[in-house]
């Protein structure tokens, strides 16, 4: 790492270090200021399971887990620091009870198999940082929430490398809520709502599907893409089995002219991958029974839970504990 930093009016100047979540022996940093110079020497410890780590001053928050699951919240922060400038571009309106449902999430993944899914937490408020944006118009060009954007999908690339030093694949969450008229669940998986428009037979002729959150499924499970996405062994066909409509699955297999999410940059980033170890899906929940009581969140949180484990052991990736391994 090379950089520079000015000091300030005490003649102190400080830079950031990132060593990473990989163990490590020493990494060193040589630091200098004129002819004087000194070196500090630091490592790198795996995450322990349970163990909260947070980011500076507290912005973004990531408890590591101990099973192939990473669980993300970018949109339900509430902090307004005054250090960092409102956004005044782009969508500022904070999702409403998102960072309880995740958290009702983990707990659901810890009841049913006594192991804890990865979870990363962007607890600024919207108007400070968008963290499912690229990090121009996410932070707005403010050093303090870039740093914050970089702790946050830093914290869920630690969490994917984590899960892939295990056996099979990993799959990603990317939790949101939803503000429209229809109230069931939009389930994006980066194809668009003019693809989900499209017959099976064409859906599986067209080559752009390769870059679905939902190909390296498709592409080692047995199934066609169409049947993984919206066939009778989709997450979709689970959930709504469970009494939460959703889109796209057998009864919806698209949205229609009405409105819908595909899914965004970090489900771009860190749902595919070029080595295949990972899938995943963005999920924009309504609020009407599933994200406005805790009894709404916990209910549904357990629907989620099991309708993931069904969907996934469909298509040859098993969640049982046998197949779960340990960290730390």
């Amino acid at each position: 790492m090379n950089g520079q930093a000015v000091t300030d009016a005490l003649g102190q100047a400080s830079t950031a270090w990132y060593l990473g979540t990989t163990a490590s022996e020493a990494q060193l940093l040589d630091a200098r200021a004129g002819a004087l110079a000194v070196t500090f020497a630091a490592s790198s410890l795996r995450p322990i399971a349970g163990i909260t780590v947070t980011g500076a001053n507290g912005y973004v928050e990531w408890i590591p887990g101990d099973m192939p699951i990473v669980v993300t919240a970018p949109h339900g922060g509430t902090l307004l620091p005054t250090e960092i400038p409102d956004r005044t571009t782009g969508s500022t309106t904070r999702d409403l009870n998102t960072d309880e449902l995740a958290q009702e999430v983990v707990s659901a993944f810890v009841a049913r198999f006594g192991k804890r899914p990865h979870l990363i937490v962007c607890k600024l408020h919207r108007r400070k940082l968008d963290a499912n944006r690229e990090v121009v118009e996410a932070a707005a060009g403010n050093p303090v929430a870039e740093r914050a954007w970089r702790e946050y999908h830093g914290f869920i690339e630690a969490s994917a490398n984590d899960v892939r030093r295990g056996p099979g694949m990993g799959f990603y969450v990317d939790l949101h809520g939803h503000g429209h008229d229809i109230q069931r669940l939009e389930l994006g998986y980066l194809v668009s709502a003019a693809k989900l428009g499209l017959t099976d037979q064409q859906l599986a002729l067209d080559l752009t599907m390769m870059s679905s959150a939902l190909w390296p499924i498709a592409s080692t499970s047995g199934a066609s893409f169409p049947a993984v996405l919206r066939g009778s062994n989709s997450l979709g066909a689970y959930l709504e089995a469970a009494g939460f409509p959703s889109v796209p699955s057998p009864t919806t297999p698209s949205p229609g002219n009405n409105p819908y999410f595909e899914g965004g940059y970090s489900t771009e980033r860190h749902g595919t991958s070029t080595d295949r170890r990972f899938a995943g899906v963005q999920i924009e929940a309504n609020l009407d029974g599933v994200r406005d009581t805790p009894a709404s969140r916990s209910v549904f949180a357990t629907a989620l839970v099991s309708a993931l484990d069904s969907f996934l052991r469909a298509h040859g990736i098993p969640l049982s504990n046998a197949a779960l391994r340990k960290t730390g």
